[in-house]
């Protein structure tokens, strides 16, 4: 089970995405609001591997941010294997995908935020710090 720290610093996040220059963005972007503990995963198959080492170690995710579409198993399958063991982390869909329907079905396998991609590096800053903070305040 996730508990959210008090604040940015202490927040585990965990980028689940093919593109390394995505992986880079979001981890740039974290990095510049203080979120440093940050592991990446490539594809759904390898993000469930590092959620359960974490949950081993006793440091879950509390922040989850992930691509759609991937090789190997996707984010929506990722999302749904994910939300068996953890609803209380916070779960942020990012895809190029801007259908009604995709939207609802990934807000109906557990995302709790929804990006649209391409990303506009401000507006993911502003987007991100909003999501993460948000989470913070329903600790």
């Amino acid at each position: 089970m996730t508990t959210v720290p008090a604040n940015r610093a202490d927040l585990n996040v965990l980028i689940v995405d093919d593109e390394s220059l995505f992986q880079r963005l979001i981890k740039s972007t974290l990095g510049f609001m203080s979120v440093h503990k940050i592991t990446i995963a490539a594809d759904g198959k390898e993000g469930l591997q590092a959620v359960q080492a974490n949950e081993q170690a006793g440091n879950p995710f509390n922040v989850l941010i992930v691509d759609w579409d991937m090789p190997v198993m996707d984010g929506i399958q990722f999302v749904e294997a994910f939300r068996k063991t953890d609803k209380a982390a916070v779960v942020i869909m990012v895809t190029a995908r801007t259908s009604a329907a995709d939207f609802n079905e990934a807000k109906r396998k557990g995302a709790d935020y929804f990006f649209m991609k391409p990303l506009d590096p401000a507006m993911l800053k502003l987007r991100l710090g909003a999501a993460i903070d948000a989470a913070l305040k329903n600790r």
